[in-house]
C-alpha cells in the first residue's frame, strides 16, 4: 500500500474535572486534529451516499465503516480510562461530548486518507521495514481482539493494516515532504532574551513624573525584581522573551540591548515599560525556540501543498451509516490498544 503523512501524534488524553475544562480540552483536541490544514477552501466536497460497508470514498481511497470502528473504539478507550462512560452525555453549547468528539473523528479519518493520496501523488512509498513493522502493528491488534470483538467491529486484519499505513503516513507525511524545504532561520532571528519588567498602564494623565521615578530607583536598586514587584502593574515581572512577542517600540529598544542593562522608560500605546535586560542571548532557549519555528515553517510550507492538493479530490460520504456508529454504545476493548500498539512497534 502507497502513502505517508503528517502531523503530530493524535492519542488524545483528556485531563480535568467538570464539563467546561473538558471541553475546552476537546477544543484543542479539534484543533490538533485538523492542524494540518488551516484554509477554508480545503475541506472535502461531500458528494453522495456508498455502500452499508462503506463510510466515505476520497479520490480513489476508501475508509470502511469497519476501518473507522478502530479509531472510533481507540478513541473510546482513552476517554472511558479517563473519564468513564458517563462522559458521552456532557453537554456544551448543545452537543454531546460525544457528538464533538465523533466530529473530529471524522474529519481526521478523512485526513488520514487525504494524506494516503498525497503520499503517493509524491511517489512516497513504504520501505521494507517500515511494511514489516506496520504488518506487525495489524498482527498483534488483531491478535489481541477477542472474537466477540472481532465479530462486533467486523474487522479483517488487512483492513486492520491500511488503517495503520494509514496513520503512519498522517505521522510521516509532514516530515517528508519538507526535508529539502528551505527553512532556514537565523539565531538572530531566533533569539531570547531573558528579561525582567515594570509595566505602567496608562491611566488619561500626566504619568512622566511617576515613570521616570520609577526608572530611576530601578537602576538605583540593588535588585530591579525587588522594585518592580512593587511598581509593576503588567502581573508578570522575569520572562524569557522572542522577536515580536512584545509591542514594537519595546521589542525594538530590547533587542538591542546588552546584558544587565535597564532600559530607559519606553512608551507604547497602552502603557509604560521599564526592562532589565538580564541576558540578551539565552543559547538553550534560542536553540529550542529555532527549532519550534523551524517546524512552525514546515508546517506553514506543507499546508500549502496539502491545500492545494486537496483542492482537486472529490469525495462521496456515507452520512447514514457514520450517524449509525455511536462511541457510547461501541464495544469496549479489553486489551487492543491502536495508539499504544503502533507507538510501541513504530518508534
Amino acid at each position: 500500500m502507497r502513502n505517508q503523512s503528517a502531523g503530530k501524534r493524535q492519542r488524545i488524553r483528556f485531563s480535568g474535572r467538570n464539563s467546561v475544562k473538558i471541553m475546552v480540552l476537546l477544543l484543542a483536541f479539534l484543533v490538533l486534529m485538523t492542524g494540518c490544514s488551516g484554509s477554508k477552501n480545503a475541506e472535502i466536497r461531500i458528494v453522495t451516499p456508498l455502500s452499508d460497508s462503506e463510510l466515505f470514498r476520497i479520490g480513489d481511497e476508501i475508509c470502511s465503516v469497519s476501518e473507522a470502528m478502530i479509531l472510533v473504539t481507540a478513541q473510546k478507550k482513552v476517554v472511558e480510562d479517563v473519564y468513564g462512560e458517563e462522559i458521552w452525555s456532557v453537554k456544551s453549547d448543545g452537543l454531546t461530548f460525544e457528538e464533538n468528539v465523533k466530529s473530529s473523528l471524522k474529519d481526521f479519518l478523512a485526513r488520514m486518507k487525504c494524506m494516503t493520496l498525497m503520499a503517493a501523488d509524491n511517489d512516497i512509498a513504504l520501505s521494507a521495514e517500515e511494511k514489516a513493522q506496520i504488518q506487525s502493528c495489524a498482527e498483534t491488534y488483531y491478535s489481541q481482539l477477542t472474537d466477540r470483538e472481532k465479530s462486533s467491529l467486523d474487522i479483517t486484519k488487512e483492513e486492520a493494516e491500511d488503517m495503520f499505513t494509514s496513520y503512519f503516513y498522517y505521522n510521516r507525511l509532514m516530515e517528508v515532504l519538507t526535508s529539502d524545504m528551505d527553512t532556514e532561520i537565523s539565531d538572530n532571528d531566533a533569539r531570547i532574551a531573558r528579561i525582567e519588567c515594570i509595566y505602567v498602564e496608562k491611566n488619561g494623565k500626566d504619568q512622566s513624573k511617576q515613570v521616570n521615578s520609577i526608572l530611576q530607583k530601578a537602576r538605583e536598586a540593588r535588585s530591579f525584581a525587588e522594585v518592580a514587584k512593587k511598581y509593576d502593574e503588567g502581573g508578570k515581572i522575569s520572562m524569557n522573551v522572542s522577536r515580536n512577542q512584545l509591542p514594537a517600540e519595546v521589542d525594538q529598544v530590547l533587542f538591542s540591548m546588552s546584558d544587565d542593562q535597564i532600559s530607559d522608560v519606553v512608551e507604547t500605546g497602552s502603557g509604560y515599560y521599564i526592562i532589565h535586560c538580564v541576558e540578551d542571548y539565552d543559547r538553550e532557549a534560542t536553540a529550542r525556540h529555532k527549532a519550534e519555528l523551524i517546524e512552525e515553517l514546515k508546517e506553514e510550507k506543507f499546508t500549502e501543498k496539502y491545500d492545494s492538493f486537496v483542492e482537486n479530490l472529490t469525495a462521496q460520504f456515507n452520512e447514514k451509516a457514520w450517524e449509525k456508529i455511536s462511541l457510547k454504545d461501541s464495544v469496549a476493548l479489553s486489551k487492543a490498544d491502536f495508539f499504544d500498539i503502533y507507538e510501541e512497534i513504530m518508534k
